[in-house]
């Protein structure tokens, strides 16, 4: 059907009947999943930090360490549009200081609480944060104070109630945003490690290919992210079921359709004749490194023209991959080339190899 439906598409004609097809054949084509549990794996940590301090608030010189100690969280936010994460941070910041203004010298010590929280948005356009939402409270009191002279230890101490509440406004305002300034930092880090990232590095690549971007439909609900993609060109068919339910317990699943094989292999594949330096050339365009082969070992001519419908087989049917390739003529060395239509499959089970990893391991005669 996909094929017949690529020739009208090419051909213009029957655009009606192309759009409905592709319309019934428009499902998902790849499903991921991510669990809540995966995400707080990920994203949840304990924070145990000390840091020096060194700061001026009204005219005192302050010196000294804070300890801040607390954790890190992520909660999903239902939503059918995009995939919505608030992370938060709550901690408890404890600071001690030595402060210097004139002749004065004083003691300080300061407890704090701090709760922040920013909404990370994932979709197709990206990823994007919202502005942070703050709460933070300090309670601080000097513990020591001395000076040269009584004179001058009772005007400081005066000043300093006199000056107590706008300097622990000063001192709050300084906490929050010193906080808010590590918590965003440390947000951008992931936005620049996360899976989007890997979308929008692909990007390239399928162009390269001259494959098309797929679509995406990101959506959250309290329990897992969910990524369903299309992955068709203008003339290509997806599925026609949508995505089987993920039954088992997983932190990360994934489902592939055998349409985004078909697809994909078809645009790249199909009708052409490939050999060493294309197959080489096609590595490159995709990101892979190109086969090393030993100096000693001298190489064998090889030429492949693939089939114009389904040049690569990709079955998964009843827990077995079937996998070959179909062509039209096969070359290499100085064999006879052999021009007759051909297909070569072979078909693998999952299996678990020593290490405890899945395998495929194939099951019949190739």
């Amino acid at each position: 059907i996909s094929r017949r439906v690529d020739l009208l598409a090419a051909a213009g004609q029957a655009s009606q009947l192309v759009a409905e097809l592709r319309d019934v054949f428009g499902q998902p084509n790849i499903a991921v999943r991510v669990s809540d549990d995966f995400l707080s794996q990920v994203v949840g940590r304990e924070i145990d930090r000390t840091e020096p301090v060194s700061d001026v608030i009204l005219g005192t010189s302050l010196t000294g360490t804070a300890v801040m100690t607390g954790a890190v969280s992520a909660k999903l936010i239902p939503s059918e549009s995009d995939a919505q994460i608030e992370i938060n941070l709550a901690g408890k910041v404890d600071t001690k200081n030595n402060g210097v203004n004139g002749p004065v010298r004083l003691k300080s010590e300061s407890e704090g609480t701090v709760s922040l929280s920013r909404i990370l948005t994932v979709s197709e356009s990206g990823i994007e944060f919202s502005d942070t939402t703050s709460d933070v409270s300090l309670t601080t009191k000097i513990t020591d104070m001395t000076a040269k002279s009584d004179l001058a230890l009772k005007v400081g101490k005066k000043q300093s109630v006199k000056k107590k509440p706008q300097a622990d406004r000063i001192a709050k305002e300084k906490l929050r945003r010193r906080v808010t300034e590590q918590f965003e930092s440390e947000m951008e880090g992931m936005k620049s490690n996360a899976s989007s990232k890997l979308l929008s590095e692909a990007k390239p690549v399928l162009q390269r290919l001259a494959l098309s971007p797929p679509e995406q439909k990101w959506s959250s609900s309290a329990e897992q992210i969910a990524l369903d993609v299309i992955f068709r060109s203008s003339s290509q068919l997806s599925a026609v079921n949508a995505p089987s339910g993920f039954k088992t317990d997983f932190l990360f699943a994934a489902q592939i359709h055998e349409s985004v094989i078909e697809n994909a292999f078809t645009v790249v594949l199909a009708g052409r004749t490939l050999d060493k330096e294309l197959l080489n050339e096609l590595l490159e365009n995709a990101g892979a490194p190109t086969p090393e082969t030993s100096g000693e070992e001298e190489e064998t001519s090889f030429e492949i023209s693939f089939s114009r419908s389904r040049p690569v087989i990709f079955e998964a049917r009843d827990g077995k991959l079937t996998v070959g390739i179909r062509g039209t003529r096969f070359a290499q060395g100085d064999r006879t080339p052999l021009n007759k239509a051909m297909e070569i499959t072979a078909d693998y089970e999952v299996a678990t190899g020593e290490a405890g990893n899945p395998i495929l391991k194939r099951v019949s005669d190739v």
